[in-house]
């Protein structure tokens, strides 16, 4: 038996009681009355099955004496639901057929809706869904909905839960069909419990937690009238959300059937991609679920023989003889099939458990090998990129100052140059990206675009303005549009430069990829040669270095690793620093190892995005160009060499990043 119908079971044990009491609620009830109910209930909830029945047929007896028909058949649905609940499936589908009698001899069509809805929990709870709706349906045609509100809210709770599982988006339109339940915190915190289960189910996590976020502050402000008939799924699923995983296992354990400790566990162990132990949980449901299988055919067919056994016809008794040993032959029949299709079933489903399970593996190492390729590949297009994109920083330098001027030699010769290597860029640039982007896993469509605003605009920006400078012959362009142009050519060459190096550069690193440390260079020599190669295109910036470690100090390290992380924190101060020097810092800690700081003037960054700036693709600044990699870049090429990079959230007047344990 799936979740689906453990869940509906326990719900429908809570609907009973209520349905039982739906007459009562919509009119004055006696003294009397509520205590007929209150001993119902609590017979209910125990194992005491000959009590129960006789405390309800006590109640319908009382309530056919007053001619109260409406109480009479909520009760007697009451005692059907109890049936099902207990998986006396038989004697349930018995009654049903018993209670639509009644109905029609007495001539009460009215009541036809509450046999109907009977029909819907005893499908549902035999798993077949599809068939309950069919009647939960059936009785709401035939329902008064203004008259009777109370039944009308049950039938579509009994929709909502049957389609929990199937159809969640259509089970959460029924929940909102459901009258307000605010300042009702059993009903509210019931209804809000199963909207958490159906939105998690659906996948929309947004909504997820605006409902937990509800159904959690009723539970801590309202503990004694919270309804916790599901806490415990609840609570699997927000732990799952989070990926707390030893506690949502924790809570699995503490629902009440086994069935539903194995099959919530069985999702916790396939969110967290542990197929093994899924593997488990799933050969462990498959003996409860046939264990109980067993126990209701079982109890099925000792009801059928009952029945049997009890027709006193003598002038039958031959024929009934004959009849008994057919059936015990259909049903040993019947019973072979259904144990081989259940043996049948339990092997398909470890088959494709375990086909799951390799399937995973398989994907993992098909990740991999492409991976290299991929990385093999943006390798070369990098080499040969090299001279275009070293053109077009060299061009962005020269071009950045406002006192250079070309000759008219030189002019001819810059533009169409500058139209040349930017062409270069864009062909090689288009399969690394496409590479990039169509890799499984890779990006998405929202990062993909901002591949190419970073990259592909400015790089057409850059071609079409140097190819209308360089196809200006006869120097029409007005000189001071001249200067525009150019100064936009210097800022979009620079763009593209740095935006594809950490592109390429990001694309053949990874988050798990150790990185050799072979180079023995002075650290102080290193970290200078690296801000005075670095060009700051930024004209309010000046660089300046500081060191208190001796120039002695050598460290084993990847040195063009090491100066491209570095670089990326430079191109980062470059971008958002405001004035004054961007500081380049080299020290020594009380550990004995060392740290590289760069320090730049401007608005700090919140210490609540401390993390969050280091994440690929993501820009604190829409307004600044970039990719939005750098930072992500400097951290994976550290990390890789063992070393870590970290923003200093006790600058509080400008930003400082730290790369951190150098040895």
């Amino acid at each position: 038996m799936n979740i689906f119908t453990q869940n509906m079971r326990f719900f429908f044990t809570v609907l009973s009681f209520l349905l039982g009491l739906t007459a009562i609620a919509q009119a004055p009830a006696t003294e009397e009355e509520r205590a007929f109910a209150m001993r119902i209930y609590q017979l209910q909830n125990s194992d005491d099955e000959k009590g129960f029945y006789q405390a309800e047929q006590e109640f319908m007896d009382y309530l056919a004496e007053k001619g109260d028909w409406g109480k009479y058949y909520n009760t007697w649905m009451n005692k059907i639901i109890y049936d099902i609940n207990r998986q006396h499936y038989y004697r349930s589908y018995k009654g049903i057929g018993e209670l639509t009698d009644d109905i029609s001899k007495r001539g009460l069509d009215k009541y036809q809706y509450i046999p109907n809805h009977a029909l819907g929990i005893y499908y549902v709870n035999r798993g077949h869904a599809k068939m309950g709706e069919h009647y939960f349906l059936k009785a709401l045609e035939t329902v008064d909905t203004a008259e009777n509100k109370l039944a009308t809210a049950n039938l579509y709770l009994s929709l909502a839960q049957s389609l929990s599982y199937t159809n969640p988006e259509k089970a959460l339109g029924y929940l909102d069909l459901l009258p307000s339940f605010q300042g009702n915190v059993p009903s509210e915190s019931g209804v809000l419990g199963y909207r958490c289960i159906i939105t998690y189910e659906k996948g929309d996590l947004e909504a997820f937690d605006r409902y937990f976020a509800q159904y959690d502050s009723l539970q801590r402000n309202f503990p004694d009238q919270f309804a916790e008939m599901n806490l415990a799924e609840v609570m699997v699923y927000n732990f799952l959300r989070h990926e707390d995983y030893p506690t949502a296992l924790a809570w699995c354990d503490s629902l009440k059937s086994p069935s539903d400790v194995a099959n919530m566990r069985i999702k916790v162990y396939k969110q967290m991609g542990d197929w093994k132990q899924a593997f488990y949980e799933m050969e462990k449901l498959d003996s409860i679920d046939s264990e109980s299988r067993n126990e209701v055919m079982e109890e099925e067919l000792n009801e059928l023989v009952h029945q049997i056994e009890s027709l006193e016809y003598a002038q039958y008794r031959s024929k009934v003889r004959i009849q008994q040993f057919i059936i015990a032959i259909i049903i040993a029949i019947v019973a072979f099939f259904v144990v081989a299709g259940m043996l049948v079933y339990r092997r398909r489903n470890h088959k494709k458990l375990m086909q799951q399970y390799e399937q995973l593996q398989e994907a993992r190492r098909r990740t991999k090998e492409a991976l290299a390729i991929r990385r093999a590949f943006v390798l070369s297009v990098q080499e040969r990129l090299k001279l275009p994109l070293n053109n077009l920083l060299g061009y962005a330098r020269i071009f950045n100052n406002p006192d250079f001027s070309l000759t008219d030699e030189q002019r001819e010769k810059a533009y169409p140059d500058i139209v040349i290597s930017a062409q270069q860029v864009e062909t090689l640039l288009e399969p690394a990206l496409n590479s990039f982007m169509h890799d499984e896993g890779s990006i998405s469509n929202e990062q993909r675009q901002l591949c190419q605003n970073a990259i592909r605009s400015p790089l057409q920006a850059l071609i079409g303005m140097a190819q209308l400078i360089a196809d200006d012959k006869e120097h029409l362009i007005p000189e001071a549009d001249y200067r525009q142009m150019r100064s936009e050519i210097a800022i979009s060459a620079a763009q593209v430069s740095n935006a594809t190096r950490e592109f390429l550069m990001f694309s053949i690193t990874d988050d798990e990829m150790p990185i050799e440390a072979n180079d023995s260079v002075g650290l102080n020599e290193m970290v200078k040669s690296a801000l005075d190669d670095y060009h700051m295109s930024n004209r309010a910036l000046t660089k300046r270095f500081h060191t208190s470690v001796s120039d002695q100090v050598t460290i084993m390290t990847h040195q063009v690793n090491m100066q491209t992380a570095l670089n990326c924190l430079l191109s980062n101060a470059n971008k958002f620093g405001t004035k004054g020097d961007v500081e380049v810092e080299v020290s020594e800690t009380t550990s004995g190892v060392y740290s590289i700081s760069v320090t730049n003037q401007g608005p700090a960054i919140p210490a609540s995005q401390a993390e969050n700036i280091f994440t690929p693709f993501v820009r604190l600044d829409n307004s600044k160009p970039g990719l939005g990699l750098g930072l992500a870049l400097s951290r994976r090429l550290a990390t890789g060499l063992g070393y870590e990079v970290r923003l200093d959230t006790s600058h509080a007047s400008s930003t400082r990043f730290v790369i951190e344990g150098i040895s």
